[in-house]
């Protein structure tokens, strides 16, 4: 695997297309197989995500009206990794056992605030 020195993206050879997600640091890599199934794999520079991440940590993360708070960022590629070990963020278990991972040591540069989760 080599990586294009523009993105800092891992570059995949045996996949048909790959294209970028714009202003997101994200490429998704496509393979067409012969009996009609596709293959997709995605990946993502996350090393901007986890810098702001670890500048944010120190703060509340909660709005001037305190009607919303922020507890964490999660890059695209790993809600896509969860996904495919079916934890969802989309639905309602997959989203109470990611707010459980992202309070655990694991995880800890996910966070952005002090705010107990």
């Amino acid at each position: 695997m080599s990586t294009n020195p523009d993105t800092e993206l891992p570059e995949f050879g045996d996949y048909d297309v790959s294209f970028d997600v714009p202003n997101t640091g994200t490429r998704w890599h496509v393979r067409f197989n012969d009996d009609g199934s596709v293959d997709t794999v995605m990946s993502q520079n996350t090393t901007q995500i986890l810098d702001l991440n670890q500048k944010l940590a120190g703060e509340t993360g909660i709005t001037k009206d305190k009607s919303m708070f922020r507890v964490a960022s999660v890059p695209l590629v790993l809600l896509e990794d969860w996904k495919n070990l079916g934890i969802d963020h989309r639905d309602q278990e997959g989203a109470k056992k990611i707010m459980s991972m992202l309070g655990s040591n694991e995880f800890s540069k996910l966070r952005t605030s002090k705010e107990r989760m």
